[in-house]
């Protein structure tokens, strides 16, 4: 009995870089990677990938995905895929946020906006990356000014405040398609109006709100098709057009695929904030019974001036806060610059791990360690409460 055998070719591979962790990828593993985010392919994803005989496979190695497509040989150096894809096709993938404190310790707005989404797409502008490094994002990085949109249900809403609207002079335009959608209720009253959209005839994806012949720029938003699901993180949609820029193109004119794959990226910068100790000394603490000891003001402020934050790292330095923050009780320390979160801290230069010691008498010949190995802050404790000031709290009893 004869068989078939279908070669499959790597495709395209999509990575999510968190410079948070130490591998760039996820938290620390033994046997299998635990990764930040699960990526659920659009019901018309789905079906292109039942056609073209795709296969998605997700990428504990780089965070992300890869998907590999039949081929049935060569033309020059180039695989020919077996079901090539068909004009205006492209995949998208909402993005699932498993991990919470993902909020925290990466370079991002600390309240989700309801009516936001991350939006990452291969169609760029601008300077074509590199093959191997195609960020998916406006820059080279995650930023909430170029890469969160609006995003929509079915149903689309906008109030113009700037005169009313007569018919035909309003439309939704679906970047992708060109598919040009009409308002479906114009109520026009004191010199304002008010639209309503039914967007479920076009597949999800970018729109465009247009009126008088005018691109309403601040309403760019992504359409979430019959899924609009609040804790969809983002959406990432891979155009597989052969007119991109020849280093951003998964699939060439002749349906062929170039040895070197694209490998698209998108790269989170991990968040940084002031370190902030809030020490509380008990009434039985040595420390502050020797405080408490020194009746002399002045006696007081030396001994407190003293007592300091050490590091072994000479970047990393800490200014104890003044009166009233800090009192016999509570005293605080802050970090005198911004750190970036890590997931494991190294002291610069060398590989040792950072290492805090709080002491009295610092630098005098009764200098002496009050406690060593000091914790680092912990991903679930940021308080932007007065931005744009952000502290990582560590709260110590002593």
């Amino acid at each position: 009995m004869s068989s078939i055998q279908v070669k499959y070719n790597e495709l395209l591979s999509v990575a999510v870089t968190q410079f948070f962790y130490e591998n760039n990828v996820c938290s620390r593993y033994a046997l299998n990677p635990v990764l930040d985010f699960d990526f659920i392919p659009t019901a018309e994803t789905i079906l292109l990938t039942k056609r073209m005989g795709l296969v998605v496979r997700s990428s504990g190695r780089t965070g992300g995905f890869i998907i590999l497509a039949p081929t049935k040989g060569k033309i020059g150096a180039d695989d020919l895929l077996s079901f090539p894809p068909g004009k205006g096709d492209k995949l998208s993938f909402f993005m699932l946020l498993k991990n919470p404190a993902f909020i925290n310790f990466n370079d991002l707005p600390l309240t989700a906006d309801s009516e936001k989404t991350w939006y990452f797409s291969n169609e760029v502008t601008g300077a074509v990356p590199a093959r191997n490094d195609l960020h998916l994002t406006v820059s080279t990085e995650v930023n909430s000014s170029n890469d969160y949109i609006k995003r929509s249900g079915g149903i689309y809403r906008f109030h113009y405040s700037l005169g009313t609207i007569a018919p035909g002079n309003a439309k939704v335009k679906h970047v992708f398609t060109n598919v040009e959608i009409l308002p479906v209720s114009i109520v026009n009253e004191s010199g304002q109006s008010d639209l309503i959209f039914d967007l479920s005839s076009i597949p999800n994806g970018k729109c465009e709100l247009w009126i008088a012949g005018n691109l309403i720029a601040s309403d760019v938003f992504y359409y979430m098709g019959q899924t609009n699901n609040q804790q969809i993180f983002g959406v990432i949609e891979l155009s597989l057009s052969s007119s991109l820029p020849l280093n951003c193109s998964i699939v060439n004119a002749n349906k062929t695929i170039t040895t070197v794959r694209p490998f698209y990226t998108i790269k989170f910068r991990n968040r940084k904030t002031t370190w902030r100790y809030t020490i509380n000394l008990q009434a039985t603490s040595p420390l502050y019974q020797e405080i408490a000891a020194l009746i002399i003001p002045a006696d007081k402020t030396a001994f407190l001036s003293n007592l300091k934050i050490t590091s072994n790292d000479p970047t990393v330095t800490f200014t104890q806060s003044l009166p009233p923050v800090s009192n016999d009780n509570n005293i605080v320390f802050e970090s005198d610059t911004m750190l970036a979160s890590k997931e494991k801290y190294i002291a610069t230069p060398g590989v040792k791990p950072l290492s805090l010691i709080l002491k009295k008498n610092t630098g005098l010949p009764n200098e002496a360690v009050v406690k060593s190995d000091l914790a680092y802050p912990s991903t679930g404790l940021v308080d932007a409460l007065n931005l744009p000031s952000i502290y990582s709290d560590i709260f110590l009893t002593l």
